[in-house]
């Protein structure tokens, strides 16, 4: 995560990240001060609620463009 945070010239709190696995994207990605989405495409977590869930790219997109604008 700091490579490719370095690499976009973006401090974690200025970054989004979109994963769809639990325990390397969303967690890895919290534990470096990203904001994580869970890419939830088979509906494999229904009931995660700790951070966003999307389940296509339009509502990944739409959820990005809500974000970005806070």
């Amino acid at each position: 995560f700091d490579a490719a945070l370095s690499k976009a010239r973006v401090t974690a709190d200025e970054a989004l990240f979109v994963g769809d696995q639990l325990e390397s994207d969303i967690y890895g990605a919290e534990n470096a001060g990203l904001r994580p989405i869970l890419m939830d495409r088979y509906n494999g977590y229904p009931n995660y609620e700790k951070h966003p869930r999307v389940t296509d790219m339009e509502s990944t997109m739409a959820l990005i463009d809500e974000m970005m604008a806070e």
